[in-house]
């Protein structure tokens, strides 16, 4: 009887150790230099809020990130009239007008990203 008493708080205490089965945020090649980005190829971590500029010839105004918990949304313009946002969770490759951009780990408010020339 003791034994099965010590299953449920043993498996909490391993919950607790790791973060309560969180990894870490994978490294950022760029690490928090948001201008590596400007020409569509690079690879940096993120928090809400951040505005990632890039070169004028993706037509594209900054790429504004917010995160919240596991889902990240990624939202620009054109400079004109049209908008385009995709997101989703981490490990998911989505298409922002003519760049691919993609959240390799997300954790809290902060996620690392990889944008590349599509």
């Amino acid at each position: 009887m003791p034994i099965r008493s010590a299953l449920p708080l043993a498996a909490a205490l391993a919950l607790l150790l790791t973060g309560c089965g969180q990894e870490p945020l994978p490294e950022a090649a760029d690490g928090t230099d948001l201008t590596a980005c400007a020409d569509a190829d690079c690879t940096v971590r993120v928090s809400s809020g951040a505005e990632i500029p890039l070169d004028k010839e993706f037509g594209m105004t900054p790429v504004q990130v917010a995160i919240s918990e596991d889902e990240i949304t990624f939202k620009s313009t054109d400079g004109g009239g049209g908008s385009f946002s995709v997101g989703g969770v981490a490990k998911v490759s989505n298409r922002l007008q003519n760049i691919s951009i993609e959240a390799l780990g997300i954790k809290g408010d902060e996620a690392v990203v990889t944008i590349t020339p599509s």
